[in-house]
């Protein structure tokens, strides 16, 4: 099965590369891979169902899988999405910018009704700072008898609180994928309490079988540094000058009427006095 897996996604890859339709390269090219091994569809998919019973054991499978896949990938030479996806898992868990990322650096979510969900969360510890960013990534590889499976991920940071920033994406294929929580959505002056991610895959319908492994599993934080603030004291402070620019301009008394400057037009207000009304004293009583 390890086999078959493996050229199963082989095929996908190169059905994505190819011109014209990718649903009917890839229908041309798994069915290479079927005959190669001499199975049917149809076997190949109750195979897979089995298996996805058997998920401890499937995803021993699925990752050696992804190991050979790796390989092939050094082989042919690097792209650009394998140096940027290593380059976050090499970095340390210390520094401005960190992978905290904790645990197997490999997991398996399966479209059945108990594993359906792949579920994180990481606890914020004294390394955390108000205004942190952060950035998961991770490269996922699907399989299903529907042929294209949608995947949906959401990535959450919680504040103390209980304040949420959340960020959700649908993912079509096997490109490595990085979701970012960035400065426009942080709460700046908010401490993190922690932060959380989730996988999804809608269940199968009995007799269909869809499994994504994620591999290559970073969680990268960064640290924004505030403005420095300079603080100078008026009082006995000396400053260095590279040159100073000095006015040579003779100081000359303007009149008022060069103050306003030859633009200035003078306007003549016209007053018209009305003429004294005449006041008439009200008798009492009337």
């Amino acid at each position: 099965m390890e086999s078959v897996l493996y050229d199963y996604h082989l095929a996908l890859g190169l059905a994505e590369s190819e011109e014209g339709s990718v649903s009917e390269n890839r229908y041309i090219r798994v069915h290479q891979v079927f005959k190669k091994h001499d199975i049917s569809e149809a076997e190949f998919d109750s195979s897979m169902v089995y298996w996805c019973e058997h998920s401890e054991t499937l995803k021993d499978i699925m990752k050696r899988v992804s190991l050979r896949l790796d390989r092939k990938a050094e082989a042919l030479g690097v792209s650009s999405d394998q140096q940027v996806r290593d380059a976050y898992s090499a970095l340390g868990a210390d520094g401005d910018t960190a992978n905290v990322w904790v645990g197997a650096n490999f997991r398996l979510a399966l479209a059945t009704t108990r594993q359906n969900v792949y579920r994180f969360t990481i606890a914020a510890d004294s390394t955390y700072r108000p205004g942190d960013t952060f950035l998961w990534a991770f490269t996922p590889q699907t399989l299903s008898s529907k042929g294209q499976q949608d995947v949906y991920v959401q990535f959450s940071v919680q504040y103390e609180g209980d304040s949420t920033v959340a960020v959700s994406r649908t993912i079509y294929d096997d490109r490595p994928v990085t979701v970012e929580i960035g400065e426009r959505l942080i709460h700046k002056g908010s401490r993190v309490r922690q932060v959380s991610g989730c996988v999804y895959m809608p269940p199968a319908l009995k007799g269909q079988f869809a499994v994504t492994s994620l591999s290559h599993i970073a969680l990268v934080r960064y640290h924004h540094e505030p403005p420095a603030v300079v603080l100078v004291d008026s009082v006995d402070t000396e400053l260095e000058v590279d040159s100073i620019v000095e006015d040579t301009s003779e100081h000359v008394r303007l009149s008022p009427h060069e103050v306003r400057g030859t633009g200035a037009k003078e306007h003549t207000i016209n007053i018209v006095k009305e003429k004294n009304s005449k006041w008439v004293k009200r008798k009492r009583g009337k």
